[in-house]
């Protein structure tokens, strides 16, 4: 999945996230330039919750055509991740 955000001071980053069908829920692993992180994330009533190790986890809707729309940081940071084809 294409990966572009805000970060809570408004700068931009774009990445990459795969994100894999567990037992329990679901694999997720995100890379933005340098930085990378991978954890075990809950689907409940369309809505994806990854505790990325923050203060709070970050939030994913899912919205049409397979995309995830993310809030983190509190709702500082948001992020939209979309399928690649």
């Amino acid at each position: 999945m294409k990966v572009e955000g805000h970060n809570p001071n408004g700068t931009p980053y774009t990445g990459n996230a795969v994100i894999s069908k567990r037992e329990n829920g679901y694999y997720v692993r995100w890379e933005v330039g340098n930085s990378d992180y991978a954890d075990e994330g809950v689907l409940k009533h369309n809505i994806l919750t990854v505790n990325w190790g923050g203060s709070t986890p970050a939030v994913y809707a899912i919205a049409g055509g397979g995309r995830l729309i993310g809030l983190w940081s509190s709702g500082e940071g948001e992020e939209t991740l979309t399928p690649v084809y």
